[in-house]
């Protein structure tokens, strides 16, 4: 839970969640802040520091290793594990560490995250997001986001596990329905 709610947060504060519904739509056109209003990278790297982004992602970074951990144990629960297995665990994690450190680090991810901001926001919202961010108030919501993402995570993981039974049930009596009708009518049944 605790890393994915520093994901969260990251993204919140990164404002990459808008990247990342723009990437899994392909048909989404890309909002891009008119020229002139653009803001200057100078803005952009102030901002990014006083919203501490790349402290999130060395925290980020450090955590996918419990991540990994987590997704290992989820997929072999229930299983015995040999030494060689868990030596076999220990080098995919090590493979993972190296992974992150080369493509989580600031160096690499810096230009996205001036492209992102410089596409989305006017320079008066930068300076707006600066003079909020070093107030204490928003100094408060950068320390306290990732404990709010985690809980709003675990209340929507709480209202999936009600729902998705029900949304299937909605949909196996849609289907059968359908089937029924079809039946009645002589049409080739759905399923």
């Amino acid at each position: 839970m605790k890393v994915i709610a520093t994901v969260t947060a990251l993204l919140m504060l990164s404002g990459a969640a808008g990247l990342a519904i723009a990437q899994s739509t392909p048909a989404a056109p890309a909002a891009t802040t008119p020229a002139a209003d653009r803001p200057t990278d100078e803005s952009v790297r102030q901002l990014l520091q006083v919203q501490k982004a790349q402290s999130m992602l060395e925290q980020l970074s450090k955590q996918m290793d419990t991540m990994f951990t987590a997704m290992i144990n989820k997929q072999l629960e229930n299983q015995t594990l040999s030494d060689e297995d868990k030596q076999r665990i220990e080098a995919g994690r090590e493979r993972l560490k190296v992974l992150t450190g080369k493509m989580l680090t600031w160096e690499n991810m810096e230009p996205t995250y001036l492209k992102i901001y410089e596409d989305s926001f006017s320079q008066s919202e930068v300076d707006s997001m600066i003079a909020f961010y070093s107030s204490p108030g928003g100094q408060a919501v950068v320390a306290k986001l990732p404990l709010v993402a985690q809980n709003t995570m675990q209340a929507m993981l709480q209202q999936m596990k009600s729902l998705m039974p029900q949304a299937q049930q909605i949909a196996k009596d849609t289907a059968a329905e359908i089937n029924t009708e079809h039946a009645k009518s002589g049409r080739k049944s759905a399923g």
